[in-house]
């Protein structure tokens, strides 16, 4: 998938992944305040909802445990983000979720496995 996201216009520094227990463990240990992690729990701490913090945290790190890759892409406008989205669906991405300064769009909702 990366491959896919790098070669239909996206940077190397613009995609980033994680997989398997090391970085599932990576995770969870974390107090998230940098990387991957810090996306996740900055996006939280900005609207408030610890609850939505926490969860997003666990559902990142069970995919990550279940060998599935979280996927992390930097897309700044609106018609790069539909560009991530057309990729990671033709791709078999099973969750799409952006990010913004204060709310989490699902594209697909979120794969409760």
């Amino acid at each position: 998938m990366v491959s896919a996201l790098t070669g239909g216009g996206f940077l190397e520094s613009e995609v980033e992944f994680r997989s398997g227990a090391v970085d599932a463990d990576q995770l969870g240990a974390s107090a998230g305040r940098g990387g991957f992690t810090g996306l996740v729990l900055r996006f939280a701490e900005r609207i408030g909802v610890a609850d939505e913090e926490l969860e997003t945290k666990y559902r990142y790190e069970q995919a990550m445990r279940e060998n599935r890759f979280v996927v992390s892409v930097a897309a700044a406008t609106e018609e790069r983000k539909a560009r991530a989205t057309q990729l990671l669906r033709e791709h078999g991405a099973h969750t799409i979720a952006f990010m913004g300064a204060h709310t989490i769009e699902y594209i697909t909702s979120p794969n409760n496995r």
